[in-house]
């Protein structure tokens, strides 16, 4: 017996022993440690309001935050081109929607999108948005409430090189 519990705790001490030889080996472990400032961006768009003209300023699209240099955020705009009276749906008017570009409007398009890069982001730069509706249409539209709606969708891309 005492033959047994001698081999048991040599046993033990030996295993005991080779675990802390273990862990005393070459071990190494890393720890990474990451921070990431991410863009962080607000889209502004032109307010519901009355058009009182024919070709009418609806406001300004911009957008304020910070966005890294090597991305942008592409604003895609969505329209159906037309004002749709909201009691009489047969009675409509076109209207072409513009952005104020200096001294020449540039028309929008549904396949348009509009870029805001990381210099015009942080410089709040806005472009004014415009309806135009034909005059013709415009000065003979019946009575009635017309509305449309203009809806934007914005994304931060990266810059492709």
């Amino acid at each position: 017996m005492k033959k047994m519990i001698a081999t048991v705790l040599l046993s033990l001490s030996l295993f005991s022993f080779g675990t802390v030889m273990g862990i005393a080996d070459d071990q190494h472990g890393n720890t990474v440690l990451t921070l990431e400032n991410e863009d962080e961006w607000v889209l502004h768009i032109p307010a519901s309001q009355p058009i009182t003209e024919a070709v009418t300023q609806i406001g300004n699209l911009w957008v304020s935050g910070e966005v890294s240099a090597d991305h942008y955020v592409e604003v895609k705009v969505r329209k159906n081109n037309v004002f749709t009276d909201t009691l009489n749906p047969s009675n409509k008017l076109d209207y072409v929607l513009f952005e104020e570009d200096g001294q020449e409007n540039k028309i929008i398009s549904n396949v348009d999108t509009i870029n805001f890069f990381s210099q015009q982001i942080s410089d709040e730069i806005k472009k004014m948005l415009l309806i135009q509706i034909p005059q013709e249409q415009f000065d003979n539209m019946k009575v009635g409430t017309y509305q449309t709606t203009i809806s934007f969708y914005a994304e931060v891309k990266a810059i492709t090189k």
